[in-house]
């Protein structure tokens, strides 16, 4: 999804709405991601994208088809599953709505209907053009599906004559035991967080903090992976250098005297966390960003924290998953 266009209200106005409205919806990090899943199994977790790309608009009526290839081993158990639904720009005109849609799978009858869970919001949050909802649905596919084949997920604007959003992508994450598998703790986070650091917002105000909050065994861990999806993430038109940020369990830094910093950097490498730029990767058509970090060697006991941070780039966070995987 391209960069949105300029508003017409000044940044001196947007930083008085932001100082009275602080809880609303803006492009600071202000809707954290929400704890949707954690377990420890003797198994594995999946994340993958369908094959459809960026839909453009999609007005009353019309539908978009996209293809999801799952591959759940054989004799595993399906402990937690989502499909997501990626969407943005949903209007009427100039006025900003909530989409209708109807999500099938296709044919219709294979195993039954989607199950509609969650609906996940955010938006501009300030009286200009273009202020309109983005955010992301969760379904839940029926049990009796053959989860080892791919198959279509059909999505229909059933809203009124006028109406029109975009889809920027489906996704389906999984968790499920493996025979004989390994332990791995799984944190899972879903939600909508728009972050773009400008008309006022700082990039320390476009940050989405994401706090995990399970315990860690860490003389067990064998290695820790954390995956972040972000529809926007990574394709701009700007072209700026550095234009996101990721941050893992910093600010231990400021604690310590300046002068014990070299020391303490030598002794405990990670004691300062980790930061990453651009660690989103996506284009025109394929506008969902997603990150997978190796993040072993900056893991805490307790209090896990990451940050993702908009320089420029205009992101949509909507899903974090921390995997901590440990010896047998």
């Amino acid at each position: 999804m391209s960069s949105p266009d300029l508003p017409t209200c000044s940044i001196i106005c947007l930083a008085v709405v932001t100082l009275i409205c602080p809880g609303a919806a803006t492009y600071a990090g202000d809707h954290p991601l929400n704890l949707a899943y954690t377990g420890t199994v003797p198994g594995d977790y999946l994340f993958s994208l369908a094959n459809g790309t960026y839909s453009g608009s999609i007005n009353a009526g019309s539908g978009y088809d996209t293809v999801l290839s799952i591959g759940i081993p054989e004799g595993s158990d399906l402990l937690y599953q989502r499909v997501y639904i990626y969407w943005s720009w949903s209007k009427k005109g100039q006025a900003a709505i909530y989409p209708r849609m109807d999500v099938q799978l296709v044919p219709p009858g294979e195993g039954g209907a989607l199950h509609f869970r969650n609906r996940y919001t955010d938006n501009k949050g300030f009286a200009s053009q273009n202020d309109f909802y983005s955010g992301m649905d969760t379904y839940e596919i029926p049990s009796a599906m053959d989860f080892s084949r791919p198959f279509t997920i059909r999505i229909v604007n059933t809203g009124e004559e006028g109406t029109s959003f975009t889809i920027q992508g489906v996704g389906f994450l999984a968790v499920y035991t493996v025979p004989g598998g390994q332990q791995k703790q799984i944190q899972i986070m879903e939600g909508t967080d728009l972050l773009y650091s400008r008309y006022g917002i700082t990039p320390e105000m476009a940050t989405s903090r994401i706090e995990y909050p399970g315990t860690i065994s860490l003389e067990q861990v064998h290695d820790a992976e954390m995956l972040l999806v972000a529809p926007s993430g990574g394709y701009s038109l700007s072209g700026v250098p550095e234009m996101n940020r990721l941050f893992f369990n910093r600010g231990d830094e400021a604690v310590v005297p300046i002068v014990l910093r070299p020391v303490m950097h030598v002794l405990f490498p990670s004691f300062s966390g980790k930061t990453w730029t651009d660690i989103f990767s996506s284009s025109e058509l394929q506008q969902v960003g997603v990150d997978r970090r190796e993040v072993k060697p900056f893991l805490r006991p307790g209090g896990n924290r990451a940050e993702v941070q908009d320089n420029g780039d205009y992101i949509q966070l909507t899903n974090a998953v921390l995997e901590v995987t440990y010896d047998e």
